[in-house]
């Protein structure tokens, strides 16, 4: 008989401990694909931008200039309702441009080593200026975003630091 109870207080610590691990909070790692591993807590939405390539090294030779922001994940934007992207303008010197229509623009790709054109999931206009909002899922090629390409619109803008990449649900 007192195997048996200890077999039952097993059998039922067991349960209780599958019970909780399957009790996940809704939307918990929504909109993010880690690559098969659990993620524990909710993605806030910003891109962490720690060790990436957020500023041209080189100055844009002439309007159109690009470098891609790869984002370490895969973002469904079904998930998401705007996209903002931060960003500073420099000239030739490197002195910072007052952010105005025109500047530059971002595109968003679904394959950060693939042509860019061919890769655009959106092309968005005026960085700096304007968000990305809303983000209208039913007129996409994709709704996996991996990367950004952030290009000079105007030739007068050299080099372009983007400081932050959130998308907001």
């Amino acid at each position: 008989m007192k195997k048996l109870k200890v077999l039952l207080g097993a059998l039922a610590l067991i349960a209780s401990m599958a019970l909780v691990g399957c009790n996940q909070p809704a939307g918990s790692g929504a909109g993010t694909d880690t690559g098969g591993a659990e993620e524990t807590t909710t993605w806030d939405g910003v891109i962490d931008l720690t060790g990436k390539t957020t500023k041209n090294a080189d100055a844009f030779a002439a309007a159109y200039g690009g470098f891609v922001i790869d984002f370490g994940r895969t973002v469904d934007l079904t998930q998401y309702s705007k996209l903002e992207v931060s960003a500073k303008f420099y000239d030739a010197d490197n002195t910072e441009i007052a952010a105005t229509w025109g500047l530059g623009q971002f595109i968003v790709l679904d394959d950060p080593a693939g042509d860019w054109k061919a890769n655009a999931i959106k092309t968005q206009y005026n960085l700096g200026m304007k968000n990305w909002d809303p983000i209208d899922t039913e007129n996409l090629a994709s709704t996996s975003a991996k990367a950004l390409v952030v290009q000079n619109s105007s030739a007068d803008v050299k080099y372009i630091e983007v400081t932050e990449i959130k998308f907001v649900k």
